[in-house]
């Protein structure tokens, strides 16, 4: 399962499945200043390195090995942050809240 079958091959389901791995990857090595971006690192940091059973089930869908995405980012040094993006996670030993979307539903917005 590790090598990908041509570009010609693939499902459009594995396409989907194959750009949400992709993107994950390319926000675990966000190497920049830009908070949103950081906790998107974070965010795609665990989902990899802990290797929750959504992140299996999206990489069979995509027919990826999961254990082969996630010794590859752990090869290429996926797993750290900057002096930076430590700072800014880690600031006064509180994580930034880990709630990317928040939906408030009181009276004002119904």
């Amino acid at each position: 399962m590790k090598s990908l079958k041509n570009e010609e091959d693939l499902t459009p389901d594995q396409r989907l499945f194959m750009s949400v791995v992709t993107l994950a990857l390319e926000d675990a090595s966000y190497q920049g200043p830009y908070i949103k971006n950081i906790i998107y690192k974070r965010d795609a940091i665990d989902w990899i390195q802990y290797r929750s059973n959504d992140f299996k089930l999206i990489c069979m869908m995509a027919n990826m090995d999961p254990d082969y995405i996630y010794y590859q980012a752990k090869k290429h040094n996926l797993f750290s942050y900057t002096d930076y993006q430590s700072k800014v996670l880690f600031k006064d030993k509180q994580a930034i809240s880990r709630n990317r979307y928040v939906i408030n539903l009181n009276e004002d917005y119904i």
